[in-house]
C-alpha cells in the first residue's frame, strides 16, 4: 500500500511538472545536503530551473541563523542545474527558497514560480534527538 501510493505521488509530481513546462512556466526545484549538519556547516543547494526562453533572472535566499543571497540571468540557453556552496558557522533553523524572475522591458520583476525547503545547523555541544 505504502509503495503504490508513493509511486502516486511520484507521478502526480511529473505530471504538474509537465503541466507547468507545457503552459510555459518555469519548473523550479531546491536540493539541500546535508538537510541536517552541525555547526561549522558546508552546505550545497542545488536548484533546478527548466529551461524557457524568457528572459528571466533567478534567486537563492536563505535565512536564518545567518543570511544569505545569490542571484544570476538565465535564458533558454542557460544550464538548467546550478550549484551553491555556502558555509554556515551558527547553529539554527533555515529557510532557504528559490524565486525565478521574469523581468520586463522597465526592469520590473514578476515571480513565476518558487521552491523553498527547510534545513537546519545544529550546535556542536548539543546532541541530535529525532
Amino acid at each position: 500500500m505504502i509503495h503504490s501510493l508513493r509511486c502516486l505521488t511520484i507521478a502526480a509530481v511529473f505530471a504538474v511538472l509537465g503541466y507547468a513546462s507545457l503552459r510555459g512556466e518555469s519548473a523550479v526545484a531546491l536540493r539541500i545536503s546535508p538537510a541536517i549538519s552541525y555547526a561549522p556547516a558546508t552546505i550545497r543547494f542545488t536548484v533546478i530551473i527548466e529551461p524557457n526562453a524568457r528572459n528571466r533572472q533567478a534567486c537563492l535566499d536563505y535565512d536564518g541563523g545567518e543570511a544569505g543571497s545569490s542571484c544570476w540571468d538565465i535564458d533558454g540557453t542557460t544550464p538548467r542545474t546550478q550549484w551553491f556552496t555556502r558555509h554556515i558557522g551558527s547553529a539554527g533553523e533555515y529557510f532557504a527558497v528559490v524565486r525565478v524572475l521574469q523581468l520586463s522591458a522597465t526592469g520590473e520583476s514578476r515571480i513565476l514560480s518558487t521552491g523553498a525547503r527547510p534545513f537546519q545547523v545544529l550546535d556542536p555541544g548539543v546532541p541530535f534527538v529525532r
